[in-house]
């Protein structure tokens, strides 16, 4: 984008958060997207996809989506893994756009698969130490915006 801001997103914008055990994380990268959602200056949802959470990842989303509308939480009964939640995450969007996010993965860091450990991070620098958590930037959000079936 030369000499200027993003182009402007058409159409409504459905982001969702995979998350197991995510307590430490979720209110804060919720708060993220839902921030950098409304500087697009479009309507939004950001959908919560609980994933069999041991922890109070879904206490904390329910309390969270009380708070805003546009917030929303579905939940696993157990574990199915990282792939259902997206699926999961997917089918609960209500608008044509779909933003997977995540609340360990900083989009601009180089990345590699890292141990899951209970209260770690699924993702790791590749000096081996665990990447904060950033809210993703609106550039990166317009580089990973999809349509459902070519709808704007």
């Amino acid at each position: 984008m030369p000499g200027g801001s993003p182009p402007p997103i058409a159409g409504r914008i459905s982001a969702f958060l995979p998350c197991h055990n995510e307590e430490g994380n979720v209110e804060r990268v919720v708060q993220a997207v839902v921030s950098t959602l409304e500087g697009l200056g479009v309507p939004f949802e950001v959908i919560v996809v609980d994933d069999g959470s041991t922890d109070r990842t879904a206490e904390l989303s329910r309390r969270l989506a009380k708070e805003d509308p546009r917030v929303r939480l579905t939940s696993h009964p157990r574990n199915p893994g990282y792939r259902a939640a997206l699926r999961t995450g997917s089918a609960a969007s209500c608008y044509p756009r779909t933003c997977p996010c995540g609340p360990t993965v900083r989009p601009s860091a180089p990345t590699r698969p890292g141990k899951l450990v209970p209260g770690g991070s699924p993702v790791e620098g590749f000096d081996g130490k665990p990447v904060p958590p950033q809210p993703p930037s609106p550039e990166s959000l317009l580089t990973r915006m999809p349509t459902r079936n070519g709808a704007a």
